[in-house]
C-alpha cells in the first residue's frame, strides 16, 4: 500500500491521492489539516476534544474541552464556544455560536439556530428556523418560518425536566392497528388539536372505571362543543342527544310552600306587602332564602311560578308584582284579581320570566289592595323558581 497514514489521538487519516500534496501536522491541542484539494476530508480538530470534518466545519471554534462532533460542509461554522454539540450534515447548525448540547442530523438541520441548547432535530431542514431550547423536531421539508417549523413539521415537541410539562405534537393524521394506552395515575394527557375530518371518529376506551376529561393548562373542565362552538357553556351540543340511563345534573331551582295554614297579612291600600312569610323550603339548589326574599347566586334569566289561594270579605281588587332589590322589576307583568263577593276562596297561578338577574339580586313577591285597606286571608302558597336554559 503506497498511501501514507498519519495517526493522531486514535484518528487515522489516509492520503490515497498524490503524495506531493501538502500536509500539516500539529501537536496536542492543535489540529491536523489536509489542504482543500481533498474532497473527502478537509479539517479535523482534536485539541478541543472535538472532531470536525468538512470544509469550514466548526471553523471558528476556539478553546479546549468542547467535545463537539461536527461533520459536513460548513456544519457549525459559526460556533465559537458551544460545546457537546453533534452537527452532521451540510450546514447543519451553521449559525450556532454558543448553543450547547444540540443534536442536529441532516443537511441544514438547525440551520439558523444561534444560542438554542438541548435541541434534537432529525432530518433535512429540521428545525432550521427555530431559535429556542429543549425542542424536538422530525422533518424533511424546508419551512419558511419558525411558526411553520413548529406547526407543520411532522413531529414537534418540547422537553422539560418535569414530565408533566413536556409536549409532543403530531402535525399529521395518526393511524394505528394496536391499542393506544397511557400509564394510569401519572397526570399525563393525550392531546389532539386541529380539525378532524367529517367522517372520522375519535374513540376513547378507558375501562369500566375510566374517565374522559377535557382540559387545558389553566382550566380543568374546559368548555366543550359538539358540532358547535361552545362559547360560555360547559357543554353545548348541536343536534339530538340520545341517552341510555340516567342523566344527572345540577339544576338551579327552589321549591317553597305554605300549605293549609291560614294567615292574614296587614295590607294598606296601594301599599305593597311581601307575601312569603315562613314558607317551608322543599328543595333549594343555587339560591339563598333570606327572610321573605330569594337571593340569586348565579347570574342569568330565571322563571318564577307562583300559586296562591286566598279570600277577602269584599269584592276587592288585588294586584301582584315582582320586586327586585326593593324596587318594582322593570318589564315584569302585574296580575290583577278581584275577589268574589261573599269571600269565597280563590286560587290563582302566576308566571314571571325574570331576564338578566345578577348575582346578589334579591327577589320578592308583593301584593296590594287597590280597593281599600283590607286584609286577605291566605290559605296556601307555592313558589317554584329556576334558572332558564341558555
Amino acid at each position: 500500500m503506497n498511501s501514507p497514514m498519519y495517526k493522531l489521538n486514535n484518528i487515522q487519516i489516509y492520503d490515497t491521492s498524490n503524495l506531493t500534496r501538502s500536509k500539516a501536522f500539529f501537536t496536542k491541542y492543535q489540529y491536523y489539516r489536509l489542504d482543500a484539494n481533498y474532497s473527502f476530508i478537509s479539517n479535523i480538530i482534536t485539541g478541543a476534544h472535538s472532531i470536525r470534518i468538512g470544509t469550514d466545519a466548526g471553523n471558528k471554534e476556539s478553546g479546549i474541552n468542547k467535545f463537539n462532533t461536527i461533520i459536513g460542509y460548513k456544519a457549525g461554522e459559526e460556533n465559537t464556544s458551544g460545546s457537546v454539540n453533534t452537527f452532521i450534515g451540510v450546514t447543519s447548525g451553521w449559525k450556532t455560536t454558543i448553543g450547547t448540547s444540540n443534536t442536529f442530523i441532516g443537511n441544514e438541520a438547525g440551520l439558523y439556530n444561534t444560542t438554542g441548547s438541548y435541541n434534537i432535530y432529525l432530518g433535512r431542514d429540521a428545525g432550521q428556523n427555530i431559535q429556542r431550547s429543549n425542542r424536538f423536531v422530525i422533518n424533511s421539508i424546508p419551512k419558511a418560518s419558525e411558526s411553520d417549523d413548529t406547526t407543520k413539521s411532522l413531529i414537534y415537541g418540547y422537553m422539560d425536566s418535569n414530565p408533566l410539562k413536556q409536549r409532543l405534537t403530531f402535525n399529521a393524521a395518526i393511524y394505528g392497528t394496536t391499542l393506544f394506552k397511557m400509564p394510569a395515575n401519572t397526570g399525563n394527557a393525550f392531546t389532539i388539536t386541529g380539525p378532524v375530518a367529517e367522517d372520522d371518529y375519535l374513540s376513547f376506551h378507558t375501562g369500566s372505571a375510566g374517565k374522559l376529561i377535557l382540559f387545558d393548562e389553566t382550566n380543568i373542565g374546559v368548555n366543550v362543543g359538539i358540532g358547535v362552538t361552545p362559547g360560555v357553556y360547559k357543554l353545548k351540543v348541536n343536534g339530538n342527544v340520545n341517552f341510555t340511563g340516567d342523566l344527572t345534573y345540577n339544576f338551579i331551582h327552589a321549591v317553597m310552600i305554605k300549605d293549609s295554614t291560614s294567615y292574614t297579612p296587614s295590607i294598606a291600600r296601594y301599599r305593597w306587602k311581601n307575601i312569603r312569610p315562613a314558607m317551608t323550603t322543599i328543595e333549594n339548589d343555587g339560591f339563598t332564602i333570606a327572610g321573605d326574599s330569594i337571593k340569586i347566586l348565579t347570574a342569568g334569566d330565571y322563571v318564577l311560578n307562583f300559586n296562591i289561594s286566598f279570600s277577602s270579605a269584599n269584592a276587592d281588587s288585588w294586584l301582584f308584582k315582582i320586586f327586585k332589590n326593593n324596587a318594582k322589576l322593570a318589564g315584569a307583568s302585574r296580575f290583577l284579581v278581584v275577589t268574589s263577593t261573599g269571600g269565597s276562596n280563590m286560587t290563582r297561578t302566576y308566571f314571571w320570566y325574570l331576564a338578566g338577574l345578577s348575582v346578589n339580586d334579591y327577589i320578592t313577591i308583593r301584593m296590594t289592595n287597590l280597593s281599600a285597606s283590607r286584609n286577605p286571608t291566605i290559605t296556601d302558597e307555592k313558589i317554584y323558581i329556576y334558572k332558564a336554559p341558555e
